[in-house]
């Protein structure tokens, strides 16, 4: 609401051939609120959402968040029982579906979904299954106003804002709490490490399901009332091109994302472009060092964290192959405990404590739980 005042006219989100301001931002959110609120939500329900990437899968949670309900970013691979778990372990008491992952919801029984089904659709037709509303015929109908502050009287920074799943890797995806506090330090930490300014645009290449670019981008976009350019997902092809034509200077990355982008044959025009910076994780130093001499991108900023961690750790400096460092430990959660190699464990004190590690010793990053 401040940046709509503020920035109204201002990009806020591109996507293909739109362009949503700030002021149409907030409008087309706060629709989202009024609409929930008109089908029986209230703060504190939790909303499932399933949707491709597009401007609608962010307006929604948005929307939802200003009514003070949280929203479950579902993975958009899921199907039958990794769903249905997901919706059971959130208590979801709606679901609302991107028509373009209808299908996803054949292949769950009518018992495994919430009381409310919202379809939403990119100007199509809507599914005609019963029991599912049209959220576009539900938008339009709902205002465009602010909602009264008081349908979310009493979140704190610390209550959730929307919950994420974790991969899955080691069993089925657990959902993780991100609170509003999470959110907003994100972006502002991230704008600052970035030295965004007034010209600087980002770009959003990853899932918005997930914290990469789901949490990280937006945030930044409203914390300095600039623009993010969001692609449906990652083409080679289409970087540099949107790039140029974005004057995109800034990017959020997963490692393999660098490694595909290095991998195109070399072109006369690889430094022609706008991007100045990146961060993200899970990049290699060969891979780190080829990019910058190929690309000219000179400032690389790599993290180490997870979805669910309850820690985050970020290289400043720029150092090739660093994922951080902790000048100052004792004002974090964090430490490094030495860790020796061929024991497979802690090196401990005379008292069987562990003992912190040096520079240049091998340690264990370990994160105490507040």
């Amino acid at each position: 609401e401040e940046r709509a005042a503020d920035a109204g006219d201002q990009p806020f989100l591109l996507f293909e051939e739109q362009s949503i301001s700030f002021a149409e931002m907030n409008a087309r959110a706060n629709r989202v609120a009024h609409a929930a609120l008109a089908a029986g939500l209230r703060k504190g329900d939790v909303v499932a959402l399933l949707m491709l990437n597009r401007p609608e899968f962010v307006l929604v949670w948005l929307g939802l968040a200003k009514a003070g309900i949280v929203t479950a970013l579902v993975n958009t691979s899921a199907t039958g029982e990794v769903l249905a778990h997901a919706l059971r372990q959130v208590e979801a008491r709606a679901l609302i579906v991107g028509s373009e992952l209808a299908a996803s919801i054949d292949t769950l029984s009518l018992g495994s979904l919430p009381a409310l089904l919202f379809e939403q659709t990119e100007g199509g037709t809507p599914r005609s299954a019963l029991g599912w509303r049209d959220l576009d015929a539900a938008l339009r109908e709902a205002p465009e106003s602010n909602p009264d502050p008081s349908v979310r009287a009493g979140i704190t920074m610390a209550d959730p804002l929307y919950l994420i799943f974790t991969s899955g890797t080691t069993a089925l995806p657990k959902a993780a709490r991100m609170s509003h506090m999470r959110f907003l330090n994100a972006g502002e930490v991230m704008a600052g490490l970035m030295e965004f300014g007034s010209e600087d645009v980002f770009y959003c290449i990853l899932p918005l399901y997930h914290g990469a670019g789901g949490m990280v981008v937006p945030s930044v976009a409203l914390a300095t009332g600039r623009p993010f350019v969001l692609r449906r997902k990652f083409s080679r092809s289409g970087f540099w091109p949107d790039v140029r034509r974005h004057r995109i200077t800034a990017f959020y990355y997963i490692g393999e994302i660098v490694r595909y982008l290095l991998s195109a044959p070399p072109a006369p025009d690889d430094r022609d472009h706008s991007l100045r910076v990146m961060t993200g994780a899970g990049l290699k130093p060969d891979v780190w060092a080829a990019f910058m001499e190929r690309f000219g991108v000179t400032n690389i900023i790599e993290g180490l964290g997870s979805t669910e961690a309850n820690y985050g750790i970020t290289n400043a400096d720029n150092r090739i192959g660093s994922v951080g460092r902790l000048p100052y430990p004792e004002a974090s959660n964090i430490r490094i405990l030495k860790w020796d190699v061929e024991r497979g464990e802690h090196v401990r004190d005379a008292q069987g404590s562990p003992i912190l590690a040096r520079p240049h010793e091998v340690g264990e990053l370990v994160a105490e739980v507040l």
